[in-house]
């Protein structure tokens, strides 16, 4: 993005240029992150590692809605509810309840027997 001044670096892969202030306002975990690793924010790169298949993905989906309250939600329900889960993680409370709702019209018997079985 135009005028950022930080580097997010998912598992030392894909790059999200991003404004420090718009997610420190946004997201308490990533105020923090941006409080407790100094040394990286002053450099201008901070590091995420996370285990989550298609994590790049889905916090690409996160950084849409931190910026415009608007977000296109991955197609696999798995990754909705990936997604959902990195809302609570990252304390995004309207993201979560817009998340919640979008997994709710999405489950049906066939596929809640399937996620309680993969579990």
């Amino acid at each position: 993005g135009e005028h950022s001044d930080l580097t997010i670096k998912i598992n030392n892969g894909l790059e999200f240029k991003v404004h420090k202030c718009i997610l420190a306002a946004r997201s308490p975990k990533l105020k923090a992150m941006l409080t407790c690793n100094m040394k990286e924010s002053m450099k201008g790169v901070l590091n995420i590692e996370n285990e989550t298949e298609d994590f790049s993905e889905l916090f690409s989906h996160m950084l849409a809605w931190i910026y415009t309250e608007k977000c296109e939600f991955p197609e696999s329900l798995n990754n909705m509810i990936d997604l959902l889960s990195l809302t609570d993680e990252y304390i995004l409370g309207d993201l979560q309840a817009v998340c919640e709702d979008e997994v709710i019209k999405r489950l049906n018997h066939k596929n809640v027997v399937q996620i309680l079985t993969d579990e």
